[in-house]
């Protein structure tokens, strides 16, 4: 598998992104409705320093300091999916989750390394499934094989064990699944 093929992981400084599109649409809903849109409207030079100017408008020094610590792990758990070689469909939605539910940051990184254990030749790909019939979303973790056969389910089931008691204790969720797609080629990748 060829490394260059995927991009470096997201920088805030790098991002062509307005810092409020990075938001949860939680809070970009309360900002909306606070009328403290403009604030976050602000094109800096970072999501942090954007931070700290909205912190400054709202005094509210303890958001301020959860807020950064938060979207520094999204981004570190984001970079190293990337490294992992995990395949993010729509990186944004997928931040925005995670900055949603912080208490996935440390079930994503055992997810993805128990399901590289138990389906080596697995390309992996993480998104944000949003349920059409119910106001409902979740990450899922698609597993995806050049050939399938008949021990693929339960193969991802023994993936799940080594992680899912975690998710019992934490809000969001994460699940693991396959498509009986095809790998997807390295070009045109939707990160």
């Amino acid at each position: 598998m060829e490394a260059a093929a995927f991009p470096k992981p997201w920088r805030a400084s790098e991002s062509k992104t307005s810092t409020s599109e990075l938001l949860p649409e939680s809070t970009k809903s309360y900002i909306e409705r606070t009328q403290l849109w403009s604030a976050w409207m602000l094109q800096g030079p970072s999501l942090f320093t954007s931070l700290i100017e909205l912190s400054q408008t709202l005094s509210l020094s303890y958001f301020l300091e959860v807020s950064t610590s938060v979207f520094r792990e999204v981004e570190s758990v984001t970079g190293w999916l990337i490294e992992e070689q995990v395949r993010l469909h729509d990186a944004r939605q997928i931040r925005d989750y995670i900055a949603e539910f912080p208490d996935l940051i440390g079930v994503i990184p055992q997810a993805v390394q128990a399901v590289k254990k138990h389906l080596p030749e697995a390309q992996l790909i993480l998104k944000v499934y949003r349920d059409p019939e119910v106001e409902d979303r979740y990450l899922v973790l698609y597993v995806r094989l050049p050939r399938y056969d008949e021990k693929v389910l339960e193969r991802i089931e023994a993936a799940e064990t080594e992680f899912i008691d975690r998710l019992a204790d934490v809000k969001g969720w994460l699940q693991v699944t396959t498509d009986f797609g095809e790998p997807e080629s390295r070009i045109g990748n939707a990160f």
